[in-house]
């Protein structure tokens, strides 16, 4: 795992050990790759330094900027390493796989391995979180036994409503009659004829509020006769004894 940071390590050296110029370099003489080398250099031993204390995320950033600087292909490797550790295993296969296309003769057969050992982790850890994900056949689901909407029956709000609407209408019928009667005794035939609609209409009503009450009591009982006829259906029929 230490291997590619002796390499850059080794390279920094070679970097540090190059010829310089025999007039003194000053500030504004230093090119801006100069200056991204520097700092690329500054950010791998920032990295560097981070991974050794375990606190690989901000390794992983300073190497990922070390590389976009500098271009160097070794800090794949370094990259890599930190996010195992960090467990991004997806990313760390990632950044392997780019490595081995420039690593060294020497460092292909290890690569490899460890290329492949990553691929059993990340095959590994996608099947543990597909065991751990329950999947429901439609047979194992539960039926949801019925609902029964108390007090809501049709029948159950059929008879109060039709009752009180038979003794409101048929109160009205009542008084209309009687008052239409003593008009007619006195001879206010006038009065009654103006009244006799309203009479017939509210003894039609109570009738009608009188049939739906009677309705709303038929209901239950005929739908309990049908659950047991159809609970008679769906009884096994005896076998036969020989």
């Amino acid at each position: 795992m230490r291997t590619c940071f002796i390499l850059f390590a080794l390279t920094s050296t070679a970097w540090a050990q190059a010829p310089q110029p025999t007039e003194p370099a000053t500030p504004s003489s230093e090119t801006s790759e100069d200056a991204d080398q520097s700092r690329a250099r500054e950010l791998y031993q920032n990295g560097q330094d981070l991974y050794d204390e375990g606190s690989y995320g901000p390794a992983i950033g300073a190497f990922q900027e070390a590389y976009r600087l500098s271009g160097r292909k070794a800090l794949l490797f370094n990259i890599g390493n930190a996010q195992e550790r960090q467990g991004e295993l997806d990313a760390a296969l990632s950044s392997f796989n780019e490595y081995r296309a420039f690593a060294p003769a020497e460092e292909r057969e290890s690569l490899s391995r460890r290329v492949s050992a990553l691929q059993r982790r990340i095959s590994e850890r996608d099947a543990a979180t597909a065991a751990a994900v329950p999947t429901l056949s439609p047979d194992a689901v539960p039926e949801r036994p019925p609902i029964e909407s108390v007090g809501r029956s049709p029948g159950r709000l059929m008879t109060p409503i039709g009752g009180a609407a038979a003794v409101a209408f048929g109160t009205v019928a009542a008084v209309t009659f009687a008052q239409g009667s003593k008009w007619e005794d006195e001879g206010n035939r006038d009065a009654w004829d103006t009244w006799r609609p309203v009479n017939n209409a509210s003894v039609i009503l109570a009738g009608t509020g009188a049939a739906v009450a009677l309705t709303g009591l038929l209901l239950p009982k005929k739908k309990a006769r049908a659950q047991a006829r159809a609970a008679q259906f769906e009884q096994p029929l005896p076998v036969a004894r020989q």
